[in-house]
């Protein structure tokens, strides 16, 4: 049975210095990537995630001072079918950038096959309140399995463990007073960051689980380094 929040115990930082690479994202994916990675690459994928950020803050800011600005030139005299023009051609540059953005979503997607996963080949949709896995493969002799279920994006390794529960609450990771010893302790060593937002990890007979909501998606090498890392204390 799941634990509840209130019945989840924070665990105190120690103050030790964390890995460098968890506040550095290309750093991180090379430490995480088991296939061949160039340096420049890695880097490219993090700059990726500021024009990402960049062209919504422009999409959302620039495209209604474009459309008042084109509508305000009709009130200089100038000929209406000027202003109309000047709307279609707003609206058809803040498109390309929309297709733009799409396309660097996309091509960060290529991170999951430096991490050694793989789509899966299926056939329909899931149905509501089913799982979707849409990544799997092997790491480090570990099946994992990356996917979504609703609004949720989710890690999984199917390797039997105690059980557990782990969640990021209020900047502190918090455990369920059966959580073991060894597992209490390594969560101490990792550093509270905005990376561990609303995370929630669960593990036992049916293996690791990790869960977290979609729009914190982009975090997910960082929730299948903790997820690792938890493997490892376990020693599975």
């Amino acid at each position: 049975m799941q634990a509840a929040r209130h019945d989840l115990v924070p665990i105190s930082y120690s103050g030790a210095p964390g890995p460098p690479e968890l506040d550095d994202e290309a750093a991180l994916l090379l430490r995480m990537a088991v296939e061949p990675l160039d340096p420049s690459e890695a880097r490219n994928y993090a700059l990726k995630k500021y024009l990402i950020y960049l062209l919504i803050a422009g999409f959302c800011l620039g495209l209604p001072l474009a459309v008042f600005g084109a509508v305000s030139l009709s009130e200089w005299g100038l000929p209406r079918w000027v202003s109309q023009a000047g709307i279609w051609i707003a609206l058809a540059v803040f498109f390309v950038f929309f297709l733009v953005m799409l396309a660097l979503i996309a091509s960060r997607g290529k991170a999951y096959r430096w991490l050694g996963l793989r789509p899966v080949a299926r056939t329909g949709a899931a149905g509501e309140g089913q799982e979707f896995v849409a990544m799997e493969g092997v790491r480090l002799g570990r099946p994992w399995e990356y996917g979504m279920l609703e609004k949720e994006h989710f890690w999984r390794c199917r390797r039997p463990l105690p059980p557990f529960q782990i969640a990021y609450v209020g900047g502190a990771f918090c455990a369920d007073p059966m959580a073991l010893a060894a597992l209490q302790s390594m969560l101490a060593q990792i550093p509270p960051r905005r990376h561990w937002r609303r995370l929630r990890i669960s593990g036992g007979p049916e293996g690791l689980r990790t869960a977290r909501p979609a729009p914190l998606a982009k975090y997910s090498v960082h929730d299948l380094w903790l997820a690792e890392k938890i493997l490892e204390t376990l020693r599975q």
